[in-house]
């Protein structure tokens, strides 16, 4: 046992001096770090700038352990850190570290950046800055005329391009549409990745139109930040307006079993064409009113321009007698023009035109009534006096 333990002892005394003979020494040779000045990449307020790397080699004998490389001072909480593969530096060996600006506001950001090593080597310090700037984003075209579209139709869309015009890479965030948010909305857009100086994407902007009025909005791209750019956005709703001068149509009063033809025109009032493919005359006394013939189907009818329909009225009945013609088509500017009638009876009919068509009739001569007198009412009285003479004479002769 002894033996063993003096063979340990003599086996240590041989191999320790062996060992700190193969260690490796500190050198004294020179740390640089690169670039000089450190400068990050500009980026814009709540974004994330692109890395800047930071390259420490060493030169010289021996060797250069490196602890760490941080930032130790200033404003380093508008710097991001990535790490580094430093350690150990032999002569002419280098390594990295990555930091980025990640400004919370506006301005010129400084912070220290310190490369601290194992042994005595002392720090190693540089300034590290960078700057925050404002986003710059543009639309391309700055405004978008959707022009007239049909209210209540398919609508209308566009394509707007939103571009990076400042210095430093700039995210989109979303898009926003402000003012009549009812009509304009934002489709798809290829703006998910950070755009670089000078970079475009696209996004696409919906038109529907609700009534017959014109709309005023606007389009907007946000930037981390809260920056952001704007393009006008325009557009009207329109419609055909089709229909007659007046509306009932009065076809007057006309006797039961008689028929009166009259022509209508309809007139395009709207500020868009309008296109139908059917044509009827329907509800109420819809036996006593007749399409004959129309050239407004099967037509596109343009603003200002007018069509025709001549429709027979024939009463099937006395009264008041009514129905109405409607066009049809595929969007929802349909056609209604009411029809309107008085049926007369027909014996009153013909009195009344008998009445207007017999020629004119003097009156009479006014027979002038004589005075009657005595107990023979019926005679006048030169006649009764005659009479009395008559009597007279008879009676003589009878004596």
């Amino acid at each position: 046992m002894k033996r063993t333990l003096a063979s340990l002892v003599a086996l240590f005394a041989l191999v320790l001096p062996a060992t700190a003979a193969a260690a490796p020494l500190e050198g004294s040779g020179t740390i640089s770090v690169a670039p000089d000045p450190l400068v990050v990449p500009a980026t814009t307020v709540g974004y994330q700038g692109e890395w800047l790397a930071v390259d420490v080699s060493y030169e010289g004998e021996g060797e250069a352990v490196v602890n760490k490389v941080a930032l130790s001072a200033g404003e380093t909480g508008e710097f991001s850190a990535n790490g580094s593969n430093c350690g150990m530096l032999v002569s002419g060996q280098h390594c990295t570290a990555w930091f980025a600006l990640k400004p919370s506001s506006l301005g010129e950001k400084q912070a220290t950046l310190e490369v601290t090593f194992e042994g005595t080597r002392p720090a190693e310090r540089r300034v590290i800055s960078g700057r925050s700037v404002p986003a710059q984003l543009a639309f391309t075209p700055a405004a978008h005329e959707f022009g007239v579209q049909r209210v209540h139709g398919e609508g209308a869309s566009g394509l707007l391009e939103v571009t990076n015009s400042g210095e430093a890479p700039v995210q989109v965030n979303n898009f926003e549409v402000q003012g009549a948010t009812n009509v304009f909305s934002t489709g798809p857009h290829n703006c998910a990745s950070p755009l670089a100086p000078g970079q475009s994407c696209a996004v696409e902007v919906y038109f529907s139109p609700q009534d017959q009025v014109a709309y005023l909005g606007e389009l907007r791209a946000y930037a981390s930040g809260g920056d952001y750019a704007a393009a006008a956005l325009s557009g009207r709703g329109g419609r055909a307006l089709i229909g007659p001068a007046s509306n009932p149509v009065q076809f007057g009063s006309h006797a039961v079993g008689e028929s009166v033809v009259k022509t209508i025109t309809l007139s395009n009032a709207g500020d868009l064409p309008g296109a139908f493919f059917i044509a009827v005359v329907a509800g109420g006394d819809v036996g006593s009113f007749r399409l004959l013939s129309e050239n407004c189907t099967m037509v596109e009818i343009q603003p200002a321009e007018s069509c025709s329909l001549r429709v027979r009225f024939e009463p099937q009945e006395p009264g008041k007698l009514a129905a109405r013609f409607a066009m049809f088509g595929d969007g929802d500017d349909g056609v209604m023009v009411f029809l309107e009638g008085q049926g007369l009876p027909a014996e009153t009919a013909g009195a009344e035109a008998s009445a207007q068509d017999a020629p004119y009739t003097y009156p009479a001569a006014r027979k002038v009534r004589k005075k009657r007198f005595g107990r023979n009412k019926g005679l006048h009285a030169p006649t009764r006096h005659a009479a009395r003479r008559a009597d007279l004479r008879a009676g003589a002769a009878r004596r």
